[in-house]
């Protein structure tokens, strides 16, 4: 039996739709944003920009990233620094709605997808991520401590990135 994606062709069509329609929505904005005001003001890193940068996948730095999209839109670009000043206002939970709304539903809701006794059966590959040296990271995502020979030489936070992989249908998503 060859390999078969979970999403159709037409499923993948309904994510997408689904995917800019909730990027695009304000209610969605008011749930996900860290402030009621920021994303308030027209400027350059709109909600919706944001959400897309965030999730274009790329080996290349940050601002190079940035000066492509901004080039593209015929734009002045955005520094790293602003961009990650804007990514601090910007809720971790849209990404989870986003997923469940738009990508689970139009890939599993028709249920012609594989099974494993009733279950999705996903593997996950993860890694740890070093994070940026700040007070509030560490509060937030914890530390591991490290050591030089016998003595506690420092602490750093880490954070652990996850994908899973649906392995009866093909590229998985969180649900």
């Amino acid at each position: 039996m060859g390999f078969q994606p979970p999403c159709s062709p037409d499923d993948e069509k309904k994510a997408l739709s689904a995917s800019q329609a909730l990027i695009h929505d304000a209610d969605f904005k008011a749930r996900h944003r860290e402030k009621p005001t920021h994303f308030t003001r027209s400027r350059r890193l709109l909600f919706p920009v944001m959400l897309l940068l965030m999730l274009r996948k790329g080996v290349k730095s940050l601002q190079l990233t940035l000066n492509e999209w901004f080039d593209g839109l015929d734009a002045a670009s955005v520094t790293a620094s602003a961009f990650s000043q804007a990514r601090h206002r910007l809720r971790h939970t849209a990404f989870i709605e986003l997923n469940r709304e738009a990508v689970v539903k139009a890939c599993y809701e028709d249920g012609g997808h594989r099974l494993h006794r009733g279950f999705r059966l996903l593997a996950i590959d993860g890694s740890t991520i070093r994070l940026p040296d700040f007070p509030d990271v560490a509060g937030d995502f914890g530390e591991i401590r490290y050591a030089k020979g016998e003595a506690v030489a420092g602490a750093r936070a880490y954070g652990i990135a996850s994908v899973p992989y649906d392995v009866l249908n093909g590229p998985a998503t969180w649900s």
